[in-house]
């Protein structure tokens, strides 16, 4: 049991259901425990529900990977007049379920990840749940346009669709009406095109969306997104369509966060423009196109924390050299680049970089270990050149070796 001055949290996950019950009925002040997880407990009973019935204090209750969830169990939590999130995460959970949720006034945090049972009808009853903020619907596939329009009337400020591949135009043309939206996440949803992301350009409080794997956006989604002066983070990775011109187009945002990895198309122009953003404290750009004279906008940027450059196959020393000038960088990523083992001795002027990646490095030997070894916050290395005894020196110096 962990405790605060203001909660206690209880973990009884993995437990059998007689075990939870009884630890539950033990408590001596149950009303004090705010947080339970029985997360990955497998079947649960109706004993097992109302034992957590009786815990009046509760706000918020993992229940991720506990099956199955039937309307029968959920429906004693209408006894837990307090409770805000509710993690129900591959948990099987099916449609004739979801009106159990509509007696939790307080409701405001639902994850139903790779709930694959919840399709439209099930988000038409949670347009019902009027205090719901935060929804997570990664992986239910079944989930479509006329579902998230029934979502636009809730006070929704994070809505997270990852691989829901029915999801088209039509849902992002009707959630341009919600107003309180900041966070966005359609990930792999490969139905969308231009014309849905640009309706999404009115919303008055984006500031995070995420458009991975959407594999039909083009350079014209960006220069819509250019026109949404409050988003800050952006995902494009993996869209194969947008090229140097699109990225360009961003240059009006005060970005703090661009992803733009596995898009083969990018080249020096690109690399150029986001080594200007210098509000920048992660980026991720990924293309064999880019040179080591592409990045010189980066040196002594004063806010970058985490970069990744996997994939960019042309960079070498003198990218190390710009980025050593970086001091603020605790995480770098230089998978298939041609560093070599005296570049990396670049690295010790990087005050508190933690995490360093070289898989695939061709120029990268065991006779780096003295360099990554006075690298002075250094704690993890990611690489598939290190020979175990190179991974062994490394971590008698406190370096763990990451060999996968």
């Amino acid at each position: 049991m962990n405790s605060s001055a203001h909660s206690l949290a209880l973990e009884l996950g993995g437990r059998p259901g007689p075990i939870i019950v009884a630890t539950l009925d033990r408590l001596p002040q149950p009303e004090s425990i705010t947080q339970l997880s029985l997360r990955g407990c497998g079947e649960l009973s109706i004993a097992v529900m109302r034992a957590i019935s009786r815990l009046r204090g509760l706000r918020r209750l993992d229940l991720r990977g506990c099956r199955p969830l039937g309307y029968e169990l959920l429906q004693p939590l209408a006894a837990l007049p307090l409770l805000e999130d509710l993690l129900l995460a591959n948990s099987a959970i099916d449609e004739q379920a979801l009106p159990a949720l509509l007696e939790l006034p307080r409701l405001r945090l639902l994850e139903l990840v790779n709930c694959k049972a919840i399709g439209d009808a099930g988000l038409a009853t949670l347009g019902r749940v009027r205090a719901l903020e935060e929804l997570y619907l990664g992986g239910c596939w079944q989930v479509g346009d006329r579902g998230v329009a029934s979502l636009v009337e809730l006070p929704l400020r994070d809505l997270r669709l990852v691989w829901c591949r029915s999801v088209s135009d039509a849902a992002l043309h009707a959630l341009a009406r919600c107003t309180t939206l900041e966070v966005l996440n359609l990930g792999n949803c490969v139905q969308l095109t231009d014309a849905g992301v640009a309706g999404l350009t009115t919303l008055p409080r984006l500031r995070e969306l995420r458009l991975r794997g959407c594999v039909e956006l083009s350079d014209a989604s960006l220069r819509a997104l250019a026109r949404v002066p409050t988003l800050r983070q952006l995902s494009v990775s993996e869209c194969p369509r947008i090229s140097d011109a699109g990225v360009a187009a961003l240059a009006t945002l005060e970005l703090t966060e661009l992803q733009l990895h596995g898009i083969a198309g990018l080249g020096d122009v690109a690399a150029m423009h986001v080594a200007r953003q210098r509000k920048l404290e992660e980026l991720r750009i990924g293309a064999q196109g880019i040179h080591d004279a592409a990045l010189a906008g980066l040196a002594n940027h004063e806010s970058l924390l985490v970069l990744g450059l996997g994939g960019c196959t042309q960079l070498g020393p003198a990218t190390l050299a710009t980025l050593s000038t970086c001091t603020r960088l605790e995480t770098l990523g230089l998978s298939g680049t041609q560093v070599d083992d005296e570049s990396l001795a670049l690295l010790e002027r990087l005050p508190i970089l933690s995490y360093l990646v070289l898989d695939d490095c061709a120029q990268v030997s065991d006779a780096a270990v003295e360099s990554l070894a006075r690298v002075p916050k250094l704690a993890r290395v990611k690489s598939n050149r290190l020979s175990s005894d190179a991974q062994a020196r490394l971590a008698a110096r406190g370096i763990a070796c990451v060999c996968e």
